[in-house]
């Protein structure tokens, strides 16, 4: 059962005081969800697992049973970067970063805030050249100006860079820069359109 019940250990967790939870019945299903009713952490959100200690209470019933005796440990998911360095800003969708702990090939890896498109620096015409140039210069003052960079659900994204919800000092750069008219939602599927026909 502790084959099942492995727990991949992340970076940030919160402990948990010893408490009885010797009433407390938990069920576990054969796709490899454990369902704890009697704990309750919803700060954490939905994305954090249980290091627990269990007896089995029942191996007819579906699903199994079981009594809690203890939670050592609440386990949350390693999908959050705090940037430690700005390396530079490109234009006003890409930035390099570096983060401590990371391996040398990802040192001063390219950034893309999700959600938003901004002009092209070398861009169709000089009308596109210009706007980047202002998107630029608004998205280096608001990642230089930040005391912290957040990211937040990373995935990779084309040409070796990381897409990411990018909060400075805990609001949406994505969303700064297209309130402010620098950019326009985009959620890369679609094809961009020209800024040139502006």
């Amino acid at each position: 059962m502790k084959n099942y019940l492995s727990i991949l250990m992340f970076c940030m967790f919160t402990t948990v005081l010893a408490q009885d939870f010797s009433d407390c019945k938990a069920t576990y299903s054969l796709d490899g969800k454990l369902h704890i009713p009697c704990v309750n952490v919803p700060e954490l959100g939905d994305n954090y697992q249980f290091e627990v200690d269990m007896e089995q209470l029942s191996i007819t019933e579906e699903p199994p049973q079981f009594i809690v005796n203890n939670i050592t440990s609440i386990e949350t998911e390693k999908n959050y970067m705090l940037v430690d360095e700005l390396v530079s800003v490109y234009d006003g969708d890409t930035f390099k970063i570096n983060i401590t702990g990371w391996p040398p090939i990802l040192s001063e890896i390219s950034i893309r805030p999700r959600g938003v498109d901004t002009p092209e620096i070398n861009g169709d015409c000089s009308f596109e050249k210009n706007l980047a140039q202002q998107a630029k210069q608004f998205t280096s003052k608001q990642l230089h100006n930040a005391k912290n960079i957040e990211l937040h659900n990373l995935e990779r994204g084309k040409y070796f860079r990381i897409v990411a919800d990018v909060l400075v000092d805990g609001k949406n750069l994505a969303e700064l820069i297209i309130v402010n008219n620098y950019g326009r939602f985009y959620d890369g599927n679609e094809k961009r359109g020209s800024w040139c026909e502006d």
